[in-house]
């Protein structure tokens, strides 16, 4: 059981880091960027 919890808690930080590095993208690709 604590496996599968760890894993699962490593598995939600993975989608949070993604989800927070395509919201970087997206600002920088599709807002005009205020500081260069």
């Amino acid at each position: 059981m604590t496996g599968r919890r760890a894993f699962l808690f490593d598995a939600a930080l993975f989608a949070r880091d993604v989800d927070g590095t395509l919201d970087q993208l997206n600002d920088k690709w599709f807002k005009p960027s205020r500081d260069i």
